[in-house]
């Protein structure tokens, strides 16, 4: 069958795919689609509804010498910014009303929220309403934070509300919210704005995904938020709708979990759809016993349940010191999980152990530095107890980044073991003791090892012997790939 064969829907559904590409690149992303519109008249036809299914802004710095602020820039002196979007195109081809995504980034000197007033005229002037919209990202980016005015005054000559009004009338009806800032993106007013619209949304709101501060009202409830990735406080959530939570920057004390709103006389909070969990905690404070002070910013209603229960959980990823232990401690997890990453101190490793988890595809350990060096025999010991649990995993790795626990071939009782990548100090010895001890070990790096010149020409693998000679028994014939630095300089045999 040729591709001019195939009917109208198959032949929509190859060019989507050919079309998807970086999410976060749409301008490049339209400028390689749209030779796809002079194939020929049919493929016009069917690809115009994909090559224009959304409008992307972006705004970008100030480029003029002379003072001025972004207003001015896009009223008085256009070439003092610089605008790419589709709008008109879309406008033209009359495909405004069936866009599903905006992506709108702004960046300049002074303050983003003037720039987003201008965009949101732009885009009024082109449909009342763009109701096919239910993915909106938004990327707000000062150049430099602009002193934070009070909350009862406009910021660059717009009211933050009106502006989360006007763009919540304009896209009614989003499901998808992505709100991010670098550099100075996390400023009151910007974070006051994506709070806003946030609540505004909170109806229809499935996916929230959040890299700076929104100030979200504690009143507000998200009964249908269904994916979180966020570093700042949790919205009020149920967790029966939750499917995936990721949430960054994580204080060691903090009830995250008292964000979900549930039966206050249970002492069990269930997530019977969670399937992923990624935390990712910050740096211990130096006192952890006070659990009633809540400085995550992390809305805390009531006192913590007993315990979590996660029946449906498949990946596990834990990254930072000792705050995981009370979550390891108060959860019911399944005893298999499909995907275990965690990289913590030997606290973390050892109440993991003690959960009893079982990975059946992957499993990812790091040791970070100033874990186990007082009790080696006690870190190792932990992370045999995982290991061991994993069985018939394809993956089973572990990284030793502490420069002061020695690792020697009879500290790692787990003999699947595929990966291995250690920064402490070694010799050759251990390293060909390790090689003879994990026979499925595919890739080991060592960065430290001792120096040896009677041992450098050590032949680490021989998958043949040139010449025709008797053959040579390998190390270990699965090893692919095999680094080792000697003072500062690496050999790959």
């Amino acid at each position: 069958m040729r591709l001019g064969d195939l009917p109208d829907s198959v032949l929509s559904a190859v060019l989507s795919e050919a079309c998807s590409g970086g999410h976060y690149d749409r301008a490049t992303e339209l400028g390689r689609n749209l030779p796809l519109l002079a194939v020929c008249r049919r493929w016009r036809r069917v690809a115009l509804p994909v090559v224009y299914s959304g409008v992307f802004v972006r705004y970008g710095e100030c480029r003029c010498r002379r003072p001025c602020t972004q207003a001015e820039a896009v009223v008085e002196d256009p070439g003092c910014a610089t605008i790419s979007t589709n709008l008109g195109l879309v406008a033209s081809a009359g495909y405004a009303g069936a866009a599903g995504w905006a992506d709108i980034r702004v960046r300049c000197r002074v303050s983003p929220l003037a720039a987003l007033r201008d965009i949101i005229q732009q885009l009024r002037s082109i449909a009342s309403k763009w109701d096919g919209v239910r993915s909106l990202e938004i990327v707000l980016s000062p150049e430099s934070p602009p002193p934070a005015p009070p909350p009862d005054q406009a910021d660059c000559g717009g009211d933050i509300e009106q502006l989360a009004d006007a763009l919540y009338t304009l896209m009614p009806r989003v499901r998808e919210l992505v709100l991010g800032g670098a550099g100075g993106g996390g400023t009151p007013p910007v974070g006051a704005l994506y709070g806003r619209l946030a609540a505004l949304c909170a109806g229809r709101l499935q996916v929230l995904d959040s890299t700076c501060p929104v100030a979200v009202p504690d009143s507000v409830e998200f009964g249908r938020l269904r994916d979180v990735d966020t570093s700042c406080r949790l919205p009020c959530m149920r967790p029966d709708a939750l499917e995936t939570l990721a949430l960054q920057d994580v204080p060691a004390h903090s009830s995250w979990w008292d964000a979900f709103s549930t039966n206050t006389r249970s002492r069990t909070i269930r997530f019977p759809r969670l399937r992923s969990l990624r935390l990712a905690y910050s740096a211990d404070p130096s006192s952890e016993d006070d659990d009633d002070d809540d400085n995550s910013g992390v809305a805390t209603r009531r006192r913590g349940p007993q315990r979590l229960c996660f029946p449906a959980l498949d990946e596990l990823h834990i990254r930072g010191g000792r705050g995981a232990c009370r979550l390891l401690e108060q959860a019911e997890l399944p005893q298999r999980v499909g995907a275990v990453f965690v990289s913590a101190a030997a606290e973390v490793l050892r109440s993991l152990a003690d959960a009893g988890v079982a990975a059946t595809r992957s499993v990812d350990l790091a040791i970070v530095e100033g874990a186990g060096s007082s009790d080696p025999a006690a870190v190792f010991a932990s992370v045999n107890r995982i290991l061991s649990r994993a069985r018939g995993c394809r993956t089973l790795a572990l990284y030793v980044y502490d420069s002061g626990l020695p690792v020697l071939p009879e500290s790692i009782g787990c003999a699947a073991l595929t990966e291995l990548r250690v920064l402490a100090p070694t010799s050759i010895d251990t390293a060909v003791g390790l090689i003879q001890g994990l026979p499925r070990l595919a890739a080991m790096a060592l960065h430290c090892v001792t120096p040896d010149s009677a041992r450098l020409d050590l032949s680490v693998v021989v998958p043949e012997t040139p010449g025709g000679g008797a053959p040579v028994a390998p190390l270990n014939a699965g090893l692919a790939s095999l680094a080792l630095t000697f003072d500062g300089c690496r050999r790959s045999p």
